[in-house]
């Protein structure tokens, strides 16, 4: 055997000792209990949710429901997803005799806005939310609901703009949903 022939040996062996060590579990695979759940987001200004970030890297966050309760209690809620499936990155109350509310979660932290002045009860045209520092627009993109995707689901842009300087739109999906 040449010592060409070793050193090939030698390799092959310690890539496949390579490819087996990386085949370990999964972070939480095989723990008898499941991991601890991520803590509570804390509720926020607009102004310290966007701080410390850095602002071209800002996109809203989906949102559980309990996270949404937070803010806007169990009451029934319109949200726009990014899926049809993805749970909503924006949740508002409409305007029920007191102010409409609504909610997005911004590097982990939630922030309240509410209702802007002039906006619908409805979203028959452009539905506005803000607090200082953002402006949130939804629109459906289908009036007459053609491109209704299942109950209360249609088409829909968010324009999400910050004071800082950062607009951003993004095409999803619009729902009302039962508190």
């Amino acid at each position: 055997m040449t010592r060409h022939d070793i050193i090939q040996r030698i390799v092959a062996v310690s890539f496949c000792i390579g490819l087996t060590a990386c085949g370990g579990a999964a972070p939480g695979e095989g723990m008898e209990t499941a991991m601890a759940p991520e803590p509570m987001p804390e509720v926020v200004s607009a102004n310290e949710a966007v701080t410390s970030a850095a602002i071209p890297a800002v996109d809203p966050e989906s949102m559980h429901d309990a996270e949404i309760d937070k803010v806007l209690g169990s009451q029934s809620y319109c949200g726009f997803s990014y899926s049809t499936d993805g749970g909503p990155i924006l949740a508002g109350t409409a305007d029920d005799g007191t102010a409409g509310r609504a909610v997005v979660k911004i590097h982990g932290r939630l922030v309240e806005l509410a209702l802007a002045a002039g906006s619908p009860d409805t979203l028959e045209d452009v539905l506005r939310y803000n607090t200082d520092g953002i402006d949130i627009a939804v629109r459906l993109l289908s009036k007459n609901g053609t491109e209704t995707i299942g109950p209360k689901k249609q088409e829909a842009e968010m324009i999400f703009e910050l004071e800082q300087g950062l607009t951003v739109g993004y095409r999803g999906w619009y729902r009302c949903l039962q508190g």
